[in-house]
């Protein structure tokens, strides 16, 4: 069984799996020093919870860990912990800078804040002062800076407007930068109807928004635009597929082609009558004999009837 690097999840790791750190932490007030190897991230907040006595009915209790100033805690991913408490991150000694640390602390910087008297901390409880300029930290998931005030903690999603075309190009849309990371807009649409033909070269395609609406101003061209409608505007299985039924007469005269409309002829007739297959078989088996010409009457009588 292995241990988290904060001690506060013990669960089974494969040999060499995981990286060991040496953690030990003062438990109690008595100085009783608690080691162990950590091996793995928990994923959770350090808050480690450390046992105390009251000093008034002396029964233990559980409370977090805190810093030196005894006031807070800390609040980080699992880490090893230090041995004694560390310093408070808010203390004035560690502070010296604006939470974007565009402007430090003090008298000399005095136009960057709204408050005279931003640099007066005398305790990790006091305010740390934001200062008029904006964030400009480097945002994740985008090539955009934050364009906030000087703000505590973590950048708000990116606010910057970005120029979309819609799916087949003929218009364009404004959207949040945030937005697009979240795949809130993976498909912008208009309600502009495909004037294209479909791959059958008759029926216009009609879709709204259709990806290959440009092809519609390629059905007069030649040479490049020709190629690009032949091969992605032609093809079978395109978008522009017709899924409308051909119903030209086939070879056979009789039928007609219920095959989605398509370029070019129509395949042969698959209804031919259960007569005309027999009959054909009958040839087969005639002109694949050995040749007789005692017999060439009789076989001829057969074929004769057969039709008849």
């Amino acid at each position: 069984m292995a241990k988290c690097y904060c001690g506060k999840v013990v669960r089974e790791l494969g040999c060499g799996e995981g990286e060991e750190k040496m953690c030990a932490v003062d438990e109690t007030e008595d100085g009783v020093e608690e080691k162990w190897i950590g091996r793995f991230d928990c994923g959770s907040a350090c808050e480690r919870l450390v046992p105390h006595q009251s000093a008034i009915s002396r029964v233990d209790f559980q409370s977090f860990r805190l810093f030196d100033c005894n006031i807070h805690h800390c609040s980080k991913s699992c880490h090893p912990p230090s041995r004694s408490p560390p310093p408070c991150p808010r203390s004035p000694s560690l502070v010296t800078h604006c939470p974007c640390g565009k402007h430090s602390l003090s008298p000399s910087s005095a136009s960057a804040f709204s408050s005279p008297n931003f640099y007066s901390r005398t305790t990790c409880l006091d305010p740390i002062p934001t200062c008029t300029s904006i964030c400009m930290k480097p945002l994740t998931g985008c090539n955009h800076v934050c364009s906030t005030r000087c703000h505590f903690g973590s950048c708000p999603p990116c606010s910057i407007m970005l120029v979309r075309p819609c799916r087949c190009g003929a218009t364009t849309r404004d959207v949040r930068c945030a937005d697009v990371q979240a795949g809130i807009h993976d498909e912008i649409l208009c309600d502009k109807p495909c004037a294209a033909l479909r791959a059958c070269g008759r029926h216009q395609c009609n879709r709204v928004c259709c990806p290959l609406a440009a092809l519609a101003g390629a059905v007069k061209g030649k040479g490049k635009k020709r190629a690009v409608l032949d091969e992605v505007g032609m093809d079978g299985g395109g978008l522009h597929e017709c899924d409308l039924i051909c119903g030209r007469v086939l070879s056979c005269g009789n039928h007609r082609c219920e095959e989605r409309d398509h370029k070019g002829i129509c395949p042969p007739c698959l209804r031919s009558s259960f007569e005309e297959v027999r009959f054909l078989l009958l040839l087969c088996f005639i002109y694949s004999s050995e040749f007789d010409s005692d017999n060439i009457h009789y076989r001829w009588y057969v074929i004769v009837a057969v039709r008849s």
